[in-house]
């Protein structure tokens, strides 16, 4: 007999009606953050785990507990735990300040290595 394979503890599947929602509460947000003047940016999944480190603490739970961390051969890389890290990142990296304050927003996953409590998820 071989084993059913489900999805891992604090991660699941999106479809159907709450996707038809999620669709539309995220189509509503392009909207009017575009209205507003906000422009999109995309952030990668993986970042270098400094990152995280320097702006949350190396000490924080965040950084010490809860991060999915891989251990590459010249550094490490992390999942990203929250955004605003890779945004500003972003921003100084490809000099999106200059001459102006960016308006940006952003989506995607997140991720926690922590066991997920009732009601929470570990891709977010």
């Amino acid at each position: 007999m071989t084993e059913r394979i489900s999805s891992a503890r604090g991660l699941r599947d999106v479809f159907e009606q709450p996707l038809a929602y999620v669709l539309q509460v995220e189509e509503t947000l392009v909207s009017t953050l575009t209205s507003y003047g906000y422009e999109p940016i995309r952030l990668p999944t993986l970042e270098h785990t400094t990152l995280f480190q320097r702006s949350l603490g190396e000490t924080t739970d965040a950084v010490s507990k809860e991060m999915f961390t891989l251990h590459d051969e010249v550094r490490p890389l992390s999942l990203r735990p929250e955004g605003t890290a890779s945004c500003v990142r972003a921003a100084i990296e490809h000099g999106l300040y200059r001459g102006k304050q960016p308006k940006l927003w952003y989506s995607g996953s997140m991720f926690r290595r922590e066991r997920p409590q009732h009601g929470r998820f570990r891709q977010f």
